[in-house]
């Protein structure tokens, strides 16, 4: 624990011992009445000071007599009393040798002596059990419920207040009757005083009530409203509860001002909130407790441990007040031998577990247990103080409230930390995914754990990858400053972990290292092993630390797929090489076979034609050569637009003549003058468009060529009426490996490749017009400069 927080707890503690001292009530053995039933408060120093003096000592007492009362104090119905101790329960007293009961009815008397001033005095009457009349000098100055003879005729009620008194020497005469309640009698202490301060001492209480009230209200609708937002955390509702319990506690209690609220009729029914209160808050507690310090015990044993007090509320709820009112000191005695120990120790190993709270709970746990104590002493009459439990209970709420506003604290500061971590992962995962081979993977990963490792240690990363074709483990290492690489067989691997490496579906901690495994469906079995620290618990860290893991599972997915993609270029260039050449050796066996049949003028034809055809072929290397190379290298030449462009459309007659499809050829050349071009390159590019036009038509097929010059643009137009290419053609045109898709049977596109590149080459523009099943159209700019 730190010292901060030490000296916090410390100072909380003395508070609360502060306010348990404050509360003792104050009684002077030195003013007390004596054995006649006098009590001299003549003497002016005695009242110095804001003082109030309690009426405590023997009184007398008539058991069973409502004696009249007359104002000179000479009724002969005086006689045949005996003294009784006040403050104090009839059930604890005995009447001329005869044990009472709480049932029944008396008269107290007294006479009292005060100073002869000017000042006007007070006294401060508190409930009386259960209804009483107050007399002084034969005149009535207050009164609660209403005193009777039997149950018909007497009502209880409780209702602390304050009467002024008239005169100095005072014949003080009590009426009381109790046939509602167990409990009977003079059982609280009356103070007299000056005005001023039993008013000023009745406020202080009042206001005290009041706020202890308002705290317990006012937690018990945030924790309510704090459960709405988080239901699935049930503490906040447990801690609503208890404190709508303490509340209530505050109200019949006191100042009773539940029982105000109420009125004397339903005086039964605030009598059971009264005890049911203070039994309901003890499982509740317990309950709230648990949620911060849960124990395998409690889980256990805890509903047999809080059984009695259900059924005790039980009892309270469907029982008169004769018999709920037994359980009292059981349910006292059960609580102080066996569960407030049995929490006092449950909290203390949750101290000794470093389990968040528990410090704070323990400290609100132990001031609710002596305040808990004292009430059970005052209760036996042993300690005279006032209820202690409410004041217990604000305590426990201020514990609990430091509580919350340290959790909201972490969590605040755990919110930053994850949004900072979330944007460092998506930074990371994008680097990771660019990676090109495992080892330039792993070498990623393990430098970004290392350089996350806050505690700074030395102790080394690993990373662990399954190589499926040796049955082995690659494994990658750092310590920080350099990375290593060695290979790990099965056996290897499963004595390291215990266990076998294919089983591994959860983190686990092994000898204070974090092992995280990966399970792709797609990629190779994956292992983080990183050192363990306390920040490597936490649930931010297992998540951004899972998060680097995927994205080493997604990287070696990427990279076995680019490694199959290329193998699969390979395959698709190699088989459109093929197709190319064998195109251009049809040509030309063509020309051959019929070489010997033509006339002397169509043989040289059929020569210049061959000779086209190898130059073609030796073009076509070239070309191959260039997307090896990711270049091209133009031969520019000044040429007759006009007469270059008839050639070509000559040649792609025949080049359509040879297929065994019927294509329909249209050439409009609307251009004059002479264009500087790479001509062989050019003539590869119509022709590489043809092909695929032609490919892409099914029986009858249209291909249109137009050529017009504007400034010194070059156009070339480019129409056909195949099934048409995909509509990501113009971004993959110029991919560096230039494989795109179409609808083509024979390959993957290199003469798509290739007009990009030679387009592109001359400093060109090619806009494309094309989709599914209307065709396509190329219209490609060049420049004059041919740059």
């Amino acid at each position: 624990m730190q010292t901060g927080s030490k000296k916090t707890y410390l100072t909380l503690f003395a508070l609360a011992l502060l306010l348990t001292v404050c509360k003792q009530e104050e009684t002077d053995v030195s003013y007390q009445p004596n054995g006649s039933g006098t009590l001299d408060l003549s003497k002016r120093e005695i009242f110095l000071g804001s003082k109030t003096i309690p009426l405590d000592g023997q009184w007398n007492f008539y058991w069973n007599r409502l004696i009249p009362v007359v104002g000179d104090g000479s009724n002969p119905f005086w006689k045949g009393g005996e003294k009784a101790r006040v403050p104090e329960v009839w059930n604890h007293l005995s009447f001329q040798g005869k044990r009472l009961d709480g049932i029944g009815f008396a008269s107290y008397r007294l006479k009292l002596f005060l100073p002869p001033d000017s000042q006007p005095y007070a006294i401060s009457i508190p409930d009386l059990g259960t209804s009483y009349e107050f007399y002084a000098n034969g005149l009535l100055i207050a009164s609660a419920g209403k005193v009777g003879k039997d149950p018909e005729t007497s009502t209880a009620g409780y209702k602390p207040q304050i009467a002024v008194l008239s005169g100095k020497n005072l014949d003080l005469v009590l009426h009381i009757s109790n046939f509602q309640n167990r409990w009977g009698g003079f059982w609280s202490s009356v103070r007299v005083g000056h005005w001023s301060d039993v008013l000023s001492e009745r406020e202080r209480s009042l206001t005290v009530d009041i706020c202890l009230a308002m705290i317990a209200a006012i937690m018990s609708v945030y924790n309510l409203f704090l459960y709405f937002f988080r239901r699935k955390e049930p503490a906040p509702l447990l801690f609503s509860l208890h404190c709508f319990l303490i509340l209530c506690r505050i109200l019949t209690t006191g100042e009773r001002l539940g029982y105000r609220i109420l009125g004397d009729s339903l005086w039964e029914y605030s009598n059971k909130l009264e005890y049911f209160s203070v039994y309901a808050s003890a499982p509740t507690l317990y309950a709230f407790l648990n949620r911060y310090c849960p124990t395998e015990f409690w889980r256990r044993f805890g509903l047999w441990l809080t059984s009695p007090y259900y059924i005790i509320c039980a009892l309270v709820l469907f029982f008169p007040n004769r018999y709920y009112t037994l359980t009292l000191f059981p349910a006292s005695m059960y609580a102080l031998f066996v569960t407030m120990p049995t929490w006092a120790i449950l909290l203390s190993q949750g101290i000794r577990r470093n389990l968040e709270g528990a410090a704070i709970l323990m400290l609100g746990y132990a001031v609710i247990t002596l305040c808990t104590i004292g009430d059970i002493l005052n209760s036996m009459g042993l300690f005279r103080i006032h209820y202690l439990i409410p004041y217990g209970q604000i305590f426990l709420i201020v514990c609990y409230s430091l509580l919350i506003s340290k959790i909201f604290s972490v969590s605040f500061r755990k919110s930053t930390e994850l949004s900072s971590k979330m944007k460092s992962l998506v930074s990371y995962t994008r680097e990771i995914m660019l990676s090109s081979s495992y080892r330039h993977s792993a070498h990623y990963v393990l430098s970004i754990l290392s350089e996350t490792d806050r505690k700074g240690s030395r102790d080394k990363i690993h990373v662990y990858l399954e190589d499926s074709k040796s049955s082995s483990w690659r494994k990658y290492s750092t310590d920080g400053e350099r990375v290593s690489e060695d290979l790990m067989s099965d056996q290897e691997m499963e004595k390291y972990l215990g266990c076998d490496p294919s089983a591994l579906e959860k983190p686990f901690i092994k000898e204070k290292r974090f092992i995280v495994p990966v399970r792709h469906p797609i990629s190779a079995r994956l292992l983080l092993d990183i050192p363990l620290h306390k920040e490597s618990l936490q649930d931010s860290s297992l998540d951004w630390v899972q998060g680097i893991a995927d994205a080493f599972a997604f990287s070696i997915q990427n990279i076995n797929r680019q490694d199959r993609d290329k193998l699969a270029i390979i395959g698709e260039l190699s088989a459109e090489i093929v197709h190319d050449i064998g195109h251009h050796i049809m040509i030309l066996r063509q020309h051959l076979r019929n070489l010997g049949e033509y006339e002397e003028k169509r043989k040289q034809a059929a020569v210049r034609q061959a000779e086209k055809e190898t130059e073609a072929l030796s073009n076509l290397s070239l070309d191959i050569l260039d997307v090896s190379k990711n270049r091209i290298i133009l031969d520019l030449q000044n040429v007759k637009i006009g007469d270059y462009f008839r050639e070509i459309r000559d040649d792609l007659r025949h080049f359509f003549l040879s297929l065994e499809k019927e294509m329909k050829l249209t050439c409009t050349i609307q251009a004059r003058g002479k264009f500087k071009l790479d001509p062989f390159r050019i003539r590869r590019l119509i022709f590489n468009l043809a092909k695929n036009a032609a490919e892409a038509t099914p029986q009858k097929g249209l291909f249109s060529i137009r050529v017009e010059k504007e400034s010194n643009i070059l156009y070339l137009i480019f129409e056909d009426n195949g099934s048409g290419f995909n509509s990501d053609l113009k971004e993959r045109l110029y991919e560096p490996m230039g494989i795109l898709s179409s609808s083509k049977p024979h390959g993957a596109g290199l003469g798509l490749s290739i007009i990009g590149k030679i387009v592109s080459a001359h400093g060109g523009e090619i806009l494309i017009d094309s989709g599914k099943g209307r065709g396509s159209r190329f219209t490609i700019l060049l420049p004059e400069s041919g740059v």
